[in-house]
């Protein structure tokens, strides 16, 4: 038996494991945001703090905030795509 009858599943496991920690540092960060203008204040991106005495501060993306995060997890990512479809290719068969 070969895992390439599971290649959607190997796949989708990958995907989730190189996701997960995306998506947990984004939330956390949209909540910081939400929590902060609940309480009327302004989220300073580039301090990741809320600020009540300032006003409108610019925006940073999050690719600008955690730069080596994202570089790293695309890496990771792409590795861990290219040893599951690695790992789950067809055997080849001898004629």
């Amino acid at each position: 038996m070969t895992l390439a009858r599971y290649r959607g599943v190997v796949l989708a496991g990958i995907f989730i494991l190189v996701a997960s920690p995306l998506v947990m540092i984004w939330s956390w960060e949209t909540n910081q945001r939400d929590q902060c203008a609940t309480l009327g204040g302004t989220f300073d991106f580039a301090a990741m703090k809320c600020d009540r005495a300032r006003g409108d501060h610019p925006f940073v993306p999050f690719s600008e905030r955690h730069p080596w995060f994202v570089t790293t997890t695309l890496l990771v990512g792409v590795a861990a795509l290219g040893a599951g479809l690695f790992a789950t290719r067809e055997p080849r068969r001898e004629t």
